[in-house]
């Protein structure tokens, strides 16, 4: 959404944004040394950083558990990383399980005041890419990672329910869908932005087949959490 919002009113930065996810404070110092300091940023995060080691071009999201926290990590980030011009959104689970993906996304359309085509072309991205999230790669549903396992793998859980969306899939037909959507076929045109058409940053690049390859690979290898296809 903020990358729509970027293209619509500043298309010059579109090329030359970077979106990076950071889980912890150790993680982000070193991500904020190595990066092109002409360059703004757009960072995903699940902790309170050192806002004296944020710099202006840099606008920061995050989650919370429920409603009540998120205004409270919002209210924190505006006091001690500067104006609420920085802060994107807070996305908290209270309020995604009440309006679901496509309530959440137009929150994101509000906030970035995106014109409907845009919102669109967000929604049909998004409600596939959700599937693909679930069913495939490297941090796909711990249910479905389980259902894939060998039976003799020391991860599987023999307790654990199976999860009832992914084997109705076929997920090479789903993965090629989102590739074919307006979307991911406009975010690939920026180099910056490829690595968000995938089900997680850490997955490889999507070719059609590489769900199915993942997925052979966790029932033939048994690969779990975050590991790719080469380990």
């Amino acid at each position: 959404s903020l990358f729509l919002h970027i293209l619509n009113f500043a298309p010059a930065l579109a090329n030359n944004t970077s979106c990076i996810f950071v889980g912890g404070l150790k993680k982000f110092k070193k991500k904020e040394k190595q990066r092109s300091k002409s360059n703004p940023q757009v960072i995903k995060m699940h902790f309170k950083p050192n806002c004296t080691e944020v710099l202006n071009d840099t606008w920061l999201f995050s989650t919370a558990r429920d409603l009540s926290d998120g205004r409270e990590e919002k209210s924190w980030l505006i006091d001690h990383c500067g104006t609420q011009e920085r802060i994107g959104y807070i996305q908290d689970l209270e309020t995604l399980s009440e309006i679901g993906l496509d309530g959440i996304l137009r929150k994101y359309g509000d906030v970035f005041s995106l014109e409907p085509h845009m919102m669109d072309a967000m929604i049909e991205y998004f409600d596939i890419w959700d599937k693909l999230r679930v069913c495939c790669g490297r941090q796909m549903s711990k249910y479905w990672r389980n259902d894939l396992l060998p039976t003799n793998s020391s991860l599987k859980d023999a307790t654990m329910k199976k999860h009832s969306l992914c084997p109705t899939l076929v997920i090479d037909d789903v993965e090629k869908q989102f590739m074919e959507t307006k979307l991911y076929k406009l975010l690939h045109l920026y180099e910056n932005m490829r690595p968000i058409n995938r089900p997680s940053m850490v997955d490889e690049v999507l070719t059609g087949k590489y769900c199915s390859e993942y997925n052979d690979a966790v029932k033939s290898r048994g690969i779990g959490f975050n590991q790719g296809l080469q380990t």
